[in-house]
Formats: structure tokens, C-alpha cells, sequence
């Protein structure tokens, strides 16, 4: 932490974002996975169980686009339903991975339309004044 912190400079442009890496499918009879199967069971009462679920394996990145460092963390395995988007990062997510911890304060940080960032460099990183962009990754 250290090293990477003595290069970082204030007021450059930092850019984060979430990608899938891959997929899992899972049975809604699995034990491994009984805890999340029963939380979107609460938050679906209305919809029926279907008979698996799709796991998203997913990072989170921030990179300096000025000096190209980068730095990932894995994200929790997310259940979605068969056929349904990959899941946003939430602001949950992105606080509880900490990699903008590492970003200066009063850089400029850029995210795709995902809510989960500006509302993460607002509420959790308020005290680093971040200017927050956003952007289009394509």
C-alpha cells in the first residue's frame, strides 16, 4: 500500500469499474448456496423459485490513466435468475472492496453509469472530495 501511494498524485484522472470474468450455474436445491437462494426468495415472494440460478463472478478495477497502474479485488459471487442482466456493482460493493482508499483526495474519478460509485465516492469517501465523471467504457 505504501509503494502504490508514494506514486499516486493528486488531481489525475482515476477510472473504475466492475467486470464479469464468468459464470456459474447453480440449482436452487444447492446447500452451498441455501443462504443466497433464500435471500432473493425474500426479495422475490412473488416470483416462483426457478430451478437454477446463474452466478456472476465479477472484479472491481481502478486504474490511473495517466501512469496505467491497476489494481483489482474480486467481488461476491451474485445469483440472479436465468436469462436476467449481470448485476451493478452497489455502493455496498464498492465501499467493502477499499480500492478507493488508495485514490488521492480531490482526484477525478471516473464510472460508468453503474449508482453504486457516485454514491460510494459520496457517502463512504466523502472526506476525499472526489470530482466524479461519468463515462462510457466501449
Amino acid at each position: 500500500k505504501q509503494v502504490i501511494s508514494r506514486r499516486l498524485r493528486p488531481a489525475e484522472v482515476y477510472e473504475i469499474d466492475g467486470a464479469g470474468i464468468g459464470k456459474l450455474f447453480v440449482s436452487a436445491r444447492s446447500e452451498h448456496w441455501k443462504r443466497q437462494i433464500e435471500l432473493w426468495n425474500r426479495l422475490h415472494p412473488r416470483s416462483a423459485t426457478p430451478k437454477y440460478f446463474q452466478g456472476h463472478v465479477r472484479l472491481l478495477g481502478v486504474t490511473c490513466r495517466t501512469t496505467g497502474w491497476l489494481l483489482l479485488k474480486p467481488l461476491p459471487v451474485k445469483l440472479v435468475p436465468p436469462k436476467a442482466r449481470p448485476p451493478q456493482e452497489s455502493r455496498q460493493e464498492v465501499a467493502q472492496a477499499n480500492l478507493l482508499k488508495l485514490v488521492p483526495k480531490g482526484s477525478v474519478v471516473c464510472a460508468d453509469g453503474a449508482r453504486g460509485f457516485p454514491a460510494s465516492c459520496k457517502k463512504d469517501f466523502g472526506n476525499k472530495k472526489f470530482r466524479v465523471a461519468q463515462v462510457n467504457h466501449q
